[in-house]
């Protein structure tokens, strides 16, 4: 599991992953595809943390925008289930 974790942290992935989190479209309602999409997304990040917490955390905060989309998830009203994997 750790030549997994540091391939995806030396080709990019986690810089892909939360590209791809600012693509998807919530405002569809819980259940769509690209609700469901944001939830795996953040489950693969979470597992990833679980593994390597140090560097994946490092890499996030340092090489992605993840914080930009979780506080703007979180200054949101509406409560989902994506809502809950943020907090």
């Amino acid at each position: 599991m750790g030549s997994l974790v540091d391939a995806v942290l030396g080709q990019q992935g986690l810089e892909l992953l939360v590209e791809n989190l600012g693509r998807l479209d919530e405002t569809k309602g819980e259940g769509s595809e690209d609700s469901d999409g944001v939830h795996a997304t953040l489950n693969v990040l979470e597992n990833l943390l679980d593994f390597r917490p140090a560097a994946v955390a490092a890499h996030l905060a340092e090489k992605t925008n993840i914080l930009r989309f979780l506080l703007k998830r979180l200054k949101s009203r509406k409560f989902d289930a994506n809502k809950l994997c943020v907090w």
